[in-house]
């Protein structure tokens, strides 16, 4: 929900590719959205370029970033999630307890 969020506020249409991960979204026949919530570091950004054909651009949004690695690919953009994006999404939760006040009660089928 969070990458389809971002490409919506970045102007991108959410379109996940079937092959590579990177490329969640397209705005362009050749540039593409990648959001992660990872940090982003120069082996990352080093392992993405490798798999980049001659004219794609790609957009990283992400929560933090190596600032001196992020200059070092023209054709590679990173900037941070947008804070309200993420302040709508929780993280790292495996459960949701649920506040029930009055729960439904069902009555039990005599004929089964």
């Amino acid at each position: 929900m969070l990458s389809a969020a971002v490409a919506l506020h970045e102007g991108f249409t959410y379109k996940p590719d079937t092959t590579l991960f990177w490329k969640q979204s397209v705005s362009s026949e050749k540039s593409y959205l990648f959001v992660t919530t990872r940090h982003v570091t120069a082996a990352y950004l080093q392992s993405i370029q490798n798999t980049m054909q001659e004219g794609e651009y790609l957009t990283i949004a992400c929560t933090s970033f190596d600032s001196a690695a992020a200059k070092e690919y023209p054709t590679i953009t990173v900037k941070k999630i947008p804070q309200m994006l993420l302040e709508k999404y929780e993280f790292g939760k495996t459960g949701y307890s649920l506040n029930i006040v009055h729960p439904p009660v069902y009555e039990e089928n005599e004929d089964s």
